[in-house]
């Protein structure tokens, strides 16, 4: 290994973190890992739960399981991916107009473009960045600040960075010393496709929820519970089970002092058809809450979002 081995590989790493976080990852989200020369994204989005495919720029070698873009389209359906990675290749390639108009094409509503670019590479302005973008179909770019090293502070600077209120001077200094060495090697674009009116759980968007406790009593095993569940958002809610969009109740353990003991302590399933916006269902469940504990509910779309995020949900009043 070269000298200077050590700091590219800190680069590298720097930017695939802040491509990863700024991609907002879930599990079950499909993604499409485009340019990326090793195997590190595709390890760290199997990790994560994703459905990851792989394809490379033309000209490049394809290695096993990659699609290998042919310049002009991406064999893939349209709105068949939640979110593409694109590794420094849209600036080199012959027609960033049209790869980033295929990438728009194969996004779902809501879905994001996540770019990390050279930033001594070929020179397109954010603003003409933008631009394109819009022409596309995306809605919004967004420029991610992040940093590289660790910077070693005094104890009263670092706690000035945290300080409520305008930030000042020398905050700022410490803020542009921590990501100047990244920005400067890379840099990384956001794009945001339109939601889109709401239609099912398996997006984000229009999941809210009426959770009404109608009968509860105490039984030798735990407590019996009968609820009315409604929908209360404008998107149907997709039948029970463990499918990415599928609609569970869940149920969140708390400590005696209602503080959060396990947000994924069990799942009922009480969906067996779709649930349209404005329509209801009864559902009947025994809960064996262990003793001192206490019992919040929420529903959650699998692999998509609980309802009421972060999902601390509902806390439910039970009989003594």
């Amino acid at each position: 290994m070269s000298p200077g081995a050590p700091a590219a590989l800190a680069v590298r790493l720097a930017g695939l973190a802040a491509m990863l976080d700024a991609a907002a990852l879930v599990p079950g989200l499909r993604v499409l890992d485009y340019g990326s020369r090793d195997g590190w994204s595709g390890t760290l989005l199997e990790a994560s739960g994703c459905q990851a495919c792989f394809a490379a720029p033309p000209g490049s070698a394809a290695p096993p399981g990659h699609l290998l873009h042919d310049g002009i389209r991406l064999d893939l359906p349209a709105a068949s991916q939640d979110r593409v990675l694109c590794h420094r290749a849209l600036f080199a390639a012959d027609d960033p107009g049209g790869l980033l108009a295929d990438f728009a094409r194969i996004l779902t509503p809501g879905g994001r473009a996540v770019l990390l670019e050279e930033a001594g590479g070929p020179e397109i302005a954010a603003d003409r960045l933008r631009l394109a973008a819009e022409e596309c179909g995306f809605v919004r770019l967004d420029r991610a600040l992040f940093g590289q090293q660790a910077l070693l502070l005094p104890p009263a600077a670092f706690t000035a960075l945290l300080a409520e209120g305008p930030a000042e001077a020398a905050e700022i200094a410490a803020l542009r010393a921590l990501a100047r060495p990244a920005l400067e090697g890379v840099r990384l674009f956001v794009l945001h496709r339109a939601a889109g009116p709401a239609q099912d759980s398996l997006q984000r968007e229009g999941l809210a929820a009426g959770i009404a406790l109608l009968r509860a009593r105490r039984v030798e095993q735990g407590f019996r519970l009968v609820l009315r569940i409604t929908n209360t958002g404008d998107a149907t809610w997709l039948p029970s089970g463990g499918q990415r969009g599928a609609v569970n109740l869940g149920l969140l353990l708390l400590q005696a002092d209602g503080s959060l003991a396990d947000q994924n302590w069990r799942r009922h399933r009480f969906l067996k058809a779709p649930l349209a916006p404005g329509e209801a269902v009864e559902t009947g469940l025994l809960v064996p809450l262990p003793a001192g504990a206490q019992l919040s509910l929420d529903l959650v779309a699998e692999h998509v979002r609980w309802f009421s995020e972060p999902g601390t949900g509902q806390r439910v009043a039970l009989p003594d």
